[in-house]
């Protein structure tokens, strides 16, 4: 379409350079039964390979895009550590020997300027262990706002920490309490990423996610309030 209407800024190497990180993007959030991950208004039941076919016929027309592929068991294959900071994304994947992939974990602590598609899910986590969906977030519901599209967008859909104080369907909009991933550490057999969201005007919430040796999962939540620790929690999942 591009072409057709003479747009070259969308069809020159810094256009198909940027397909190519998106596509990169895309296929990290593949999970291992072949499922995109569901955070906003995405559907978590889309399969990456009706994307990954159309993904194909869009190369086939179009040469300068040859090689791109959101296919997660392509190459380079997702695997390890993969953190976005500047948009607030981490994924975390494992593979058998053989190359199939086994575990995934996904965090956002994705800002948005505007609600259009933006759910109450901050710092929410969603979990694949052995091929099998363990936390999961279902994304989008649908664009009736009923009752139920009041839930999805709510917090006590999403894997994350509400305050009664706040009510589960809040969502704080503010640039100096934006969600943001502040500190990543991946070594050999250990991963680290930790994000802060604010909960309300004078709660802050504090996430990490410690993964060693692509086995075991542990969630540490802080809350702290004026700087000061007001409960902290902690969850883990043991991938056997």
């Amino acid at each position: 379409m591009a072409r057709r209407f003479g747009v070259e800024e969308f069809t020159g190497p810094p256009f198909v350079a940027l397909l190519h990180r998106m596509a990169e993007f895309g296929r990290w959030t593949v999970q291992p039964d072949d499922r995109l991950v569901g955070f906003g208004d995405s559907f978590h039941w889309q399969n990456a390979t009706v994307f990954a076919t159309r993904l194909g016929q869009l190369t086939r027309a179009e040469p300068a895009l040859s090689g791109l592929s959101i296919d997660p068991d392509g190459p380079p294959r997702s695997a390890g550590l993969k953190v976005y900071p500047d948009v607030g994304y981490a994924f975390y994947s494992t593979r058998e020997p053989g190359g199939a992939r086994v575990h995934h974990v996904a965090m956002t602590a994705a800002h948005h300027a505007g609600l259009a598609h933006k759910h109450a899910d901050d710092l929410t986590v969603v979990v694949s262990a052995c091929g099998k969906n363990v936390l999961v977030d279902h994304g989008g519901y649908g664009y009736n706002y009923d009752r139920w599209r009041r839930y999805f967008l709510s917090r006590s859909a999403h894997n994350t920490l509400s305050l009664s104080e706040v009510g589960s369907d809040g969502l704080l909009v503010r640039e100096d309490g934006r969600p943001r991933i502040t500190a990543v550490l991946d070594r050999p057999g250990f991963a680290l990423v930790q994000a802060e969201t604010q909960l309300s005007a004078d709660v802050r919430h504090r996430r990490t996610l410690l993964i060693r040796d692509g086995r075991h999962l542990l969630v540490h939540d802080r809350l702290i309030r004026s700087s000061r620790s007001i409960a902290r929690s902690l969850g883990g999942v043991a991938f056997l």
